[in-house]
């Protein structure tokens, strides 16, 4: 049966704060109420303090050390830089690399911190076991982008966004409005966005599309804002979620 998308009308949000960075950034991340942020290249990522100052973590000595998306964990920081994806000890500043593949697009850790990972040349979606070795494949899938909540993998396509469980098996298939690039997620709502576009998507019962007076470059949630890392990777705008509801 196909799915009717509905849309409204779209929202044109308007910031509570900006704040511009000392730095270029690529990607932003939440752990523990904190945000962090990762350049494309470097060898550090860097805590963004209550101050409103970075603190920079190095994980390598490699200035060239490509960053593709990062995870922070209780323990540890995870890194994908394409090849493999890498994982930092904060307390023992010691990294260790989990898997190799030819063309890691992106990757989730579980709860129980196992890894789930894309490899884009292979089209396959892997499942590693808590050795880190491979425990099961979903073959034929171009994805482009994951997030998981709550134990349930949110898997984007160029046509839908797949809802797995921790065992592989698809729950259900969502339609999306138009190919996005990236996708976040929450305990309300889905999130759908592309680099340098001005607008994401909120996916609920509806469809609902946002606008910016900007471009963007990555985004994620944080203390009941949006956070929004401009088009130059030297902004951050927040935007009350209880404004674009």
């Amino acid at each position: 049966m196909s799915i009717i998308l509905l849309f409204l009308a779209a929202v044109l949000a308007e910031p509570v704060d900006v704040i511009s960075l000392e730095k270029e950034f690529n990607r932003i991340e939440v752990y523990g109420g904190t945000l962090y942020l990762a350049p494309f290249i470097g060898k550090s990522i860097f805590k963004f303090t209550e101050l409103k100052n970075l603190t920079a973590i190095s994980f390598t000595d490699d200035v060239n050390y490509r960053i593709y998306n990062f995870l922070i964990t209780p323990f540890a920081i995870y890194l994908n830089n394409g090849k493999s994806i890498e994982k930092f000890y904060r307390a023992h500043g010691v990294k260790e690399i989990i898997y190799r593949s030819q063309d890691i697009t992106t990757f989730v850790v579980t709860p129980s911190e196992e890894v789930i990972f894309t490899d884009r040349m292979k089209r396959e979606l892997i499942f590693l076991d808590f050795t880190n070795n491979i425990k099961f494949k979903e073959f034929d899938m171009q994805i482009k982008d994951l997030q998981i909540i709550d134990n349930t993998i949110y898997a984007l396509t160029n046509n839908s966004i797949i809802l797995f469980d921790e065992y592989g098996n698809v729950n259900t298939t969502r339609q999306i409005p138009e190919k996005c690039d990236r996708i976040l997620v929450d305990s309300a709502a889905i999130f759908l966005f592309s680099s340098n576009k001005e607008y994401c998507y909120e996916l609920n019962s509806d469809v609902k599309k946002i606008e910016y007076p900007h471009n963007i470059r990555d985004m994620c949630m944080h203390d009941g804002f949006i956070v929004i890392l401009d088009g130059s990777g030297t902004r951050l705008y927040f935007y009350n979620r209880s404004h674009i509801d």
